[in-house]
């Protein structure tokens, strides 16, 4: 049997979280205070600490739950595509899927705790999605190329992810897929596109 959601839980940790995405906005991290959270917020102090640690924690945990979206993202991407006529739509939802946590993600970008950074870990998934779907289209590749490969098509991913959220509108996202899909295949450029599997 599936546990029962509080929703008086849920209403609490958005009020937080999102008092916390707004501070970001004005403050460094290092400089927002527990006590800055709980006055946005509008809770008491037991009530912060009963959900999360300390302002470290806060920020992990929402991290996290970027990392979990992206790569979520990333997977519905890959199954859409059967076909390089696929990408535009693939894409086109994969940016629209991120937008939904637009605002969250580019606060959190300045916030480095001692187990998260999402420059690095956005990279991190990148590489490893590349490497899990197209390092076996490659089986002349050595690990030296494939490594750089897949960095590459991190660093135009994450850059691309970047421009999008920080440009604040959807219409971005056509520039990307056009361009993308313009590129899928073209001599020289295709570590920097969005691979799709050859059939």
């Amino acid at each position: 049997m599936a546990e029962k959601v509080d929703l008086r839980v849920v209403k609490t940790r958005r009020s937080i979280e999102a008092a916390f995405v707004k501070l970001l906005k004005s403050k460094s991290f290092e400089h927002i205070t527990v006590q800055n959270i709980l006055d946005e917020a509008l809770v008491n102090r037991k009530t912060f600490y009963k959900h999360y640690e300390d302002k470290y924690n806060l920020a992990d945990v929402m991290i996290e739950r970027l990392d979990e979206h992206l790569e979520k993202a990333l997977h519905t991407r890959f199954e859409r595509v059967k076909q390089p006529s696929d990408m535009p739509d693939a894409l086109r939802e994969f940016y629209l899927t991120l937008f939904e946590e637009r605002e969250a993600a580019l606060s959190l970008m300045k916030v480095r705790t001692a187990h998260h950074y999402i420059t690095e870990d956005y990279l991190h998934i990148l590489k490893d999605a590349y490497l899990e779907r197209f390092a076996p289209l490659r089986p002349d590749a050595d690990q030296g190329e494939l490594d750089y490969l897949a960095n590459s098509y991190a660093a135009l991913v994450y850059s691309s992810i970047r421009w999008a959220l920080e440009s604040g509108d959807p219409s971005c996202i056509d520039i990307i897929c056009d361009v993308s899909y313009r590129h899928v295949n073209a001599p020289g450029t295709t570590f920097m596109s969005f691979p799709t599997e050859q059939h």
